[in-house]
């Protein structure tokens, strides 16, 4: 995928980050400096020291928040979160829409466990931030728009924002409309929208 340019926004949500910054810190410094005490910290230091080290931090927060999803331990979801963090900032300006959408998914699981609300505001500007930054053709489009919604729906329950609610409509009848995303999808976000339409 091609790297887009840093926009305002992209900058403001950065800065708003930057309160997570001591936990990733102190994630990469207990293994440089007490060594690696299993295997996610094994790999912790190898990527630490890689000069691969954005494509490798990348692929180890989703290994970390795959194993969240099968064992259910939070702290693996918060060092999922803390080296996606890390890799937003090594990445700089090449930042890509798929790490914001990852980005995303994570703090609305994180959400869903522990109920702050920084955490599903954060991950409503970071879906939103890929939304824009993704091709209206892009097969990965309709998951995005769909996750944005579910967020912004779930924000609505907690809210009562009619705003949400009504984008989280929008949103999943846009997804449903994208062409070159898969039918499940599509169907998926067909769905999705109808339960809205059904509550109101």
């Amino acid at each position: 995928m091609e790297p887009f340019n840093i926009s305002a926004e992209m900058t403001s949500l950065l800065d708003s980050l930057g309160a997570e910054l001591p936990a990733f810190i102190r994630l990469q410094q207990e293994t440089l400096e007490n060594g690696p005490a299993n295997d996610e910290r094994i790999e912790l230091y190898i990527y630490a020291t890689s000069p691969r080290r954005a494509h490798q931090k990348q692929n180890l927060a989703i290994k970390l928040f795959k194993k969240y999803e099968e064992t259910g331990v939070l702290r693996t979801l918060n060092e999922a979160i803390d080296v996606m963090l890390q890799n937003l900032g090594l990445v700089g300006e090449h930042i890509t829409p798929g790490m914001l959408s990852n980005f995303g998914v994570m703090l609305g699981t994180r959400f869903n466990r522990t109920g702050s609300m920084d955490d599903l505001n954060r991950a409503v500007e970071a879906v939103d931030i890929a939304v824009t930054a993704t091709h209206q053709d892009h097969p990965d489009q309709a998951n995005r728009l769909s996750n944005l919604g579910n967020q912004l729906k779930t924000r609505f329950h907690r809210t009562g924002s009619i705003d949400d609610t009504d984008r989280a409509l929008s949103l999943h009848q846009e997804a449903w409309r994208c062409q070159t995303a898969s039918p499940s999808a599509r169907i998926e976000s067909a769905r999705l929208a109808a339960l809205i339409l059904a509550s109101q």
